[in-house]
């Protein structure tokens, strides 16, 4: 039944004195209705707000310990003057748009160290594990660049055909990836992540002093890597976070 003929109907069964009464109660009701959605908006905002501060007073009080990581895989200036720590999943399109953006702040950039935190963020942590098998075979950029420009499921015979394709030792790989070393890294990143709210990959930390969610273009990572240094250098120890960008959650299914 279509509105005109609804009204009509009240219309007449009500006469124009309950018509009119009907339709300021009904005026009414969209005002209440329209109310309680900016509440509601106004209610999840601040409460997105306190998360917010809260991750990032988190990772004010761990910011030494991120920085300062000396079993996770690393590329770039050990003794650079600005560490970046990257929580990744190999199965994020979005880590693998980020991922080439490194590597060109890596080569342009002497005095940066990039610190990779791999966080399978839906548990499936056997490519993860390949990669810090290759690791400990002193080749992990090498597999961490290959499995990241794989387009495609992944599967362990596609991750070992990777391997191979790298004159990586295949036989020490497997066992390697079974190593407890390996499965407590992975944890340790997972729990990691959980306690500075990261629900989502990628996830950059820069200087301790910033975040960067999502895939950023290299022009914004110069950006706010300058800021961080700028207010590093007069001592400034003020966490920021920059707006959100496209991002694999937990969420996703």
């Amino acid at each position: 039944m279509s509105n005109k003929t609804l009204a009509v109907l009240v219309f007449i069964s009500l006469g124009l004195g309950g018509y009119a009464t009907w339709k300021h109660l009904y005026k009414d009701a969209e005002e209440i209705a329209k109310l309680t959605v900016e509440g509601m908006q106004k209610i999840q905002a601040r409460e997105a707000q306190e998360e917010k501060a809260n991750q990032l007073s988190s990772i004010r009080e761990r910011a030494a310990e991120l920085n300062s990581d000396k079993e996770s895989p690393f590329a770039g200036n050990i003794d650079g003057d600005l560490t970046i720590v990257y929580f990744f999943d190999y199965r994020c399109g979005y880590c693998r748009k980020a991922d080439p953006v490194l590597d060109e702040l890596l080569n342009s950039d002497s005095k940066l160290k990039v610190i990779y935190k791999e966080y399978p963020i839906f548990q499936d942590s056997m490519i993860s594990s390949a990669a810090l098998a290759a690791h400990k075979q002193g080749r992990y950029m090498e597999m961490h660049r290959a499995l990241m420009a794989h387009h495609g499921a992944f599967s362990k015979e596609v991750v070992l055909g990777i391997a191979k394709d790298l004159k990586l030792d295949i036989e020490l790989l497997e066992k390697d990836m079974k190593d407890v070393s390996v499965k407590e890294m992975i944890e340790k990143n997972h729990k990691m992540a959980e306690s500075l709210g990261i629900h989502g990959t990628p996830m950059f930390i820069i200087g301790g002093s910033m975040i960067l969610p999502g895939s950023v273009s290299v022009d914004e990572f110069r950006s706010a890597i300058e800021k961080v240094r700028g207010e590093l250098a007069a001592g400034g120890t003020s966490m920021q976070e920059e707006p959100p960008h496209d991002q694999q959650t937990k969420k996703e299914s």
